[in-house]
């Protein structure tokens, strides 16, 4: 039987493994603020990330998804039963995110490529799409959860979540 002693190893390995504060343009510096729409989009890239490390593991351990999964779920301070529908939401939300930076960066070239300064009023759009979209998979998470579990995730993404990772060159 496997027990808590040997899972959390390979929670904490998983953890390891996934993308770094640094990943996301973040370095020491000051911390972002509490709901910061940044901190909900560095969350969902990790949940995504998160998420597929864990289906790994169930995978290649079939006896230890159980345990994995619970310890993943205290980790994010949710039951257990919800974390179909979190890891569900934020890998939607990370793949909309990554369509409109796509998007961007498409325009960008496109742009650039007929000599043409990027127009203003175009990157604010896509600005103000990937605002909307930060908060509504915020709103979605909210609304998958139970509100138990939404106040323990919610506490974790401002809380432990948030102190992992910095603002890039913010006032001190």
């Amino acid at each position: 039987m496997t027990t808590r002693r040997q899972i959390a190893p390979a929670i904490l390995a998983i953890l390891c493994l996934l993308p770094t504060p640094s990943a996301f343009g973040q370095t020491a510096g000051t911390l972002l603020p509490p709901d910061h729409p940044e901190v909900y989009h560095s969350f969902f890239f990790f949940m995504e990330s998160f998420s597929q490390k864990l289906d790994e593991i169930a995978q290649r351990t079939p006896e230890r998804k159980t345990q994995v999964m619970e310890s993943a779920a205290r980790y994010l301070k949710i039951d257990e039963k919800e974390l179909p529908q979190l890891f569900a939401t934020c890998r939607s939300v990370a793949a909309q995110l990554r369509q409109i930076g796509d998007d961007a960066r498409q325009f960008a070239r496109s742009e650039s490529a007929n000599n043409e300064f990027p127009r203003t009023g175009s990157s604010q759009d896509f600005a103000t799409r990937r605002h909307a979209t930060i908060q509504a998979g915020s709103d979605e998470m909210k609304r998958v959860l139970s509100p138990g579990s939404w106040t323990g995730l919610h506490a974790h993404i401002n809380g432990d979540y948030r102190r992992s990772i910095r603002q890039l060159n913010a006032p001190q």
